[in-house]
């Protein structure tokens, strides 16, 4: 499009417009040669003139519309430039806006994944202290709460073996049933565990 509006289409005829003129000017003079007339010189004159005047006007709007193209071109130019630099931006932005979009989708899925994970782990103590709960409940049930004070002076320990009972200790060691039961208040004769340890008086 801009090529065509630089072909000056005006400027091309002004060559003919002035040869054209010189023609006339030269028919006109080789006319007042032959006729010698001075009113007609006059006229012709004047005509001339005023032709002339006429070819100027024109020279300068044809070089003031040539300026208004070029600077029409030039303005175009700096448009598509604009426009240009403009689609360029534009897509710089789209970049940088979807890669803080894919940031914002990371960091989503890590807070997801760490709460996930906190749950799991505010889950898991409390599991562990029922289970520690329970445990602790049995061995309380399996263990009585039976006490053996420390043995007096001249007593000794004995500690309990599978299948002991006081009766047995007492043969064993050769004291009195009623002495190791003197000796060991606090111990339930029918519930003895193994390991468990007795004080054992000193033989009579």
């Amino acid at each position: 499009m801009n090529d065509d509006i630089s072909v000056k289409t005006p400027s091309s005829f002004l060559p003919i417009a002035i040869a054209l003129l010189g023609v006339v000017l030269g028919g006109t003079a080789i006319y007042l040669s032959i006729s010698g007339s001075g009113q007609i010189k006059d006229d012709i004159t004047q005509q001339i003139k005023e032709a002339t005047v006429t070819v100027e006007q024109y020279e300068k709007r044809i070089a003031a519309l040539e300026e208004r193209i070029r600077l029409t071109t030039e303005s175009g130019n700096t448009y598509n430039m604009r426009v240009s630099k403009l689609e360029e931006n534009l897509g710089k932005l789209a970049q940088q806006t979807q890669a803080v979009v894919n940031q914002l989708g990371q960091e989503i899925a890590s807070v997801k994944t760490a709460q996930a994970t906190l749950a799991s782990q505010q889950s898991t103590p409390r599991t562990s202290e029922a289970t520690t709960s329970v445990s602790t409940t049995s061995s309380s049930t399996e263990q009585p709460a039976q006490s053996t004070s420390a043995p007096a002076s001249g007593e000794d320990v004995y500690v309990v073996k599978s299948g002991d009972t006081f009766t047995k200790i007492a043969q064993t060691l050769g004291v009195k049933l009623s002495d190791i039961e003197k000796a060991n208040p606090g111990v339930d004769s029918t519930r003895l565990r193994v390991g468990q340890k007795l004080n054992v008086p000193a033989k009579q």
